[in-house]
């Protein structure tokens, strides 16, 4: 549904069939920046994603629980990663919380800018993420 409004996709969306892919969406951290140089702010930004939020608003697949597409075998286990995954699908604020509390933010800027594609969807992604950090 890439090529496909916002709108054209919500009153779609119970005609939608998903499909496995090899695609997922991700935003880099520039790890020159102090602030994203300590591992714990990293977590916590990922943390309190709610993945099936943007799913259900914006792409109507799958939840990423990885960086890797739900496609890709572990042949180990003959699961897919995201059946091994270590990503939530539902956003978890305490967590994230929990993980902050330790970490000394003297002296850092914890302002940031996101940077995203302009197309709607990168920007309602974007939009989503940003409320929740």
């Amino acid at each position: 549904m890439s090529d496909a409004s916002l709108e054209e996709r919500k009153s779609n969306k119970g005609n939608a069939v998903v499909a496995d892919d090899f695609s997922t969406y991700s935003y880099v951290f520039n790890m020159d920046n102090p602030l994203f140089a300590i591992k714990e702010v990293r977590q916590a930004l990922s943390m309190v994603i709610d993945r099936n939020a943007i799913i259900d608003e914006i792409t109507f697949g799958k939840a990423a629980t990885g960086f890797l597409p739900d496609v890709v075998l572990d042949t180990a286990t003959n699961k897919t990663f995201r059946q091994n995954a270590l990503i939530s699908k539902e956003a978890k604020l305490n967590e994230a919380l929990a993980l902050l509390e330790n970490v000394d933010f003297k002296g850092i800027n914890t302002a940031f800018k996101l940077t995203v594609n302009d197309d709607e969807e990168s920007v309602a992604i974007a939009e989503l993420v940003k409320a929740a950090w």
